[in-house]
Formats: C-alpha cells, sequence, structure tokens
C-alpha cells in the first residue's frame, strides 16, 4: 500500500487504489440532517472510526489539511470510502460532529464535491460559498487555501488530476489545450447541468455500492470514467466551455491569434519574438502587451505549454525504445534536465514515468 505521507491529495489517490477491502460488508445506515441516509461507498471502506484521535491522525498523516479541528465530538464517527476508475477517483466522507479546517490546494489535483447531508461554508479566493445539500462546489487545482467550517458533513467528491482532463478534452474534440483549464463555480441553486451531474454521481456510486464485483472489470470501470469526465466538461463551466456548447470562444486579437498559430506550427524550432513580429506585422513589446491583455501569459510561456503539451502527447504513444532526450530536442528543448523539471511542474509526473506507463 502507497504510503499516507504524501502531498495533498495524492494520499487519497493512492488509499483508493486498494478496492475494496469487504465486498459483503453490511451498508451502515448514518442518521443526518435529512433523515437516515446510507453510508456512501461502503462497499469500498478504507477508514471508519468512532475515536477523534484517531480520525485526526489519519487526517494528518494524508497531509490534505492545515489546522484541523473538531468543534464538538459528542457520539463521534467518522469514515473515508473510496473507489478509483484509472484517472480518476469516486470518493465519500462523513464527520458525525462539528468541524473545521483549512484545506491546501497547492496540488495537481482538481477536487469537485457535493454534500448529500449536512450544511458547510467555505471560503477560497476571498469568495464565501454556503454549500447546502446537493450543491457542487469545484476546487481547482492551484495555490491557497480553503477555510471551511461544516456541522455533519456527509460528501462525495471526485479527485482527478489536471493532465487527466486535458486528455479527456482532446479525446472528444481533437484539440490540444494549451492554457489550462479551470472550472467556475456558480451561485444557481438549481442548474439543470449541476442536477444531472449529480445524479449521475449518485447513480454510479449505487451501482458500484451494490455490485463492488464489477470495480473488478477495467472495461466497466474505464466506461463510467469516461461517462464522468464528459458530464464534467458539459455540466461545469469553465474556460474551455465553448468548445463543447457551440457559443463563440472568447473574444481575441488578430496579432495574437497569427502568434499562437505560428508558434504551434513551429514548437520543434528556435523561436524569438523577432519571428513573432515578423508574421504579425507589428513591434515586439505590442506582441507581448496584447499576450498579456487577452492570455494573461507571455509568448514564451505559451510557447513552453504548446512544447510540453507535446511532449506528453509523445510520451503516451511512444515506442520503448525512445529516449527522453531525444522528445526533448524533438519538442524544442536543448536541456533535458530543464525539460524534465518543467514537464513534472506541469503534469505532476516525471517524463520517464510517463513513458513507463506506456510500456506496461
Amino acid at each position: 500500500m502507497s504510503s499516507l505521507c504524501m502531498n495533498p491529495p495524492v494520499a487519497l489517490w493512492h488509499l483508493s487504489r486498494n478496492g475494496p477491502i469487504d465486498s459483503q460488508l453490511t451498508r451502515r445506515t448514518l442518521k443526518t440532517t435529512a433523515g437516515n441516509w446510507p453510508e456512501p461507498l461502503s462497499s469500498f471502506p478504507y477508514k471508519h472510526t468512532k475515536d477523534p484521535d484517531e480520525w485526526l491522525q489519519f487526517v494528518n498523516e494524508c497531509t490534505l489539511f492545515t489546522k484541523y479541528n473538531i468543534v464538538s465530538d459528542n457520539n463521534f464517527y467518522a469514515f473515508y470510502n473510496s473507489i478509483d476508475f484509472g484517472r480518476l477517483s469516486l470518493n465519500s466522507a462523513g464527520n458525525i460532529f462539528e468541524l473545521s479546517y483549512k484545506y491546501n490546494h497547492n496540488t495537481d489535483f482538481f477536487y469537485i464535491t457535493f454534500l448529500i447531508s449536512g450544511t458547510a461554508e467555505i471560503q477560497f479566493n476571498n469568495k464565501l460559498y454556503s454549500s447546502v445539500e446537493n450543491k457542487l462546489v469545484v476546487f481547482n487545482p492551484g495555490n491557497g487555501f480553503s477555510k471551511l467550517r461544516a456541522s455533519l458533513p456527509i460528501s462525495i467528491f471526485i479527485l482527478f488530476k489536471k493532465s487527466a482532463i486535458e486528455d479527456a478534452v482532446y479525446t472528444r474534440i481533437g484539440k490540444i489545450i494549451h492554457q489550462r483549464l479551470l472550472f467556475t463555480n456558480t451561485n444557481k441553486q438549481d442548474s439543470q447541468n449541476d442536477s444531472y451531474l449529480e445524479n449521475l454521481i449518485i447513480t454510479t456510486e449505487n451501482i458500484f455500492n451494490n455490485c463492488p464485483q464489477i470495480a473488478r472489470e477495467p472495461l466497466i470501470t474505464s466506461q463510467y470514467e469516461e461517462l464522468l469526465f464528459t458530464a464534467l466538461l458539459v455540466s461545469l463551466p469553465h474556460n474551455y466551455s465553448y468548445l463543447f456548447d457551440g457559443s463563440p470562444p472568447p473574444a481575441t486579437s488578430k496579432v495574437v491569434k497569427l502568434a499562437e498559430e505560428y508558434i504551434e506550427a513551429n514548437i520543434d524550432q528556435p523561436l524569438r519574438l523577432g519571428d513573432l513580429a515578423a508574421v504579425t506585422g507589428v513591434g515586439t513589446r505590442s506582441i507581448q502587451a496584447d499576450f498579456k491583455r487577452h492570455r494573461g501569459y507571455s509568448p514564451s510561456q505559451f510557447l513552453r505549454e504548446c512544447r510540453l503539451t507535446h511532449a506528453h502527447q509523445i510520451l503516451q504513444q511512444a515506442p520503448p525504445n525512445l529516449s527522453l532526450m531525444a522528445v526533448s530536442l524533438s519538442c524544442g528543448f536543448a536541456s533535458q534536465s530543464r525539460f524534465c523539471q518543467h514537464y513534472h511542474k506541469r503534469f505532476g509526473e516525471k517524463p520517464s514515468e510517463t513513458l513507463a506507463k506506456n510500456k506496461q
């Protein structure tokens, strides 16, 4: 079993890979604010305890939270259940008590959750979200913390890596995205798309919880994983929603469009700002200003993103004898060590690890 002492939320991601501990486990019924509720994913248990100190030790080992406080521990009971689909995990957690904590977002994971019971107030990026029952809340990967105070919360949540959702976009529309995909939280209470996604997650949980043996069938789990990724991309608003709903793309300048097209066609070549000036017909300062205004990053950052994305695609389909130096040079990186550093920061794993997965 993988060690719990790792960067969040990688700990929980690895915990979920153990599969169901006891497929014959009786489904526990919890007394919640919404009445009695069957414990989600009880056929795939990892941690159950009535001891507050044992739960605090578990939380600290996972390194998911800082300043985790149990406000009230009367009739204490806590659990964490999880099932791994490969690139996405479906999880449930419940705390039959009041609590408060800070959650660390300095990770490579998306964290999408909704309460099935209880109440919670979440503060993230100076915005306050009141999470009521059956209300989705999305946490994008990135630097920073969120604060949460909750009363008797029971939640179902999804974890997946940045690279997984970007691969899902490419699989569905055949387009490589170079700007990181970010979901947007909305305050709409009765969004039809949110309701569809919530119902799909609940239905998936019920199917696997009632028939845990199908979790051992890769053909079945892969189909559910693909369905969940599609539902996430179609149902939740994000900065690439226009690729899925037919709406017009965000407005951009002709200069930026020409520069991006030239960069994408020449990612394996040494490029200078002067080359972009010759293509667009404007000065280098104007090009940089347009990129900052319309994209929020520089031309050189866009070039690096294109090269890293191209390298990621190559490594996922590479023959067993392909060397990392060859990939580095073909994608415009003169230094293999710098390539490996940027790749690890971008995708959360080393190039050699991506290549090893392809060889399995």
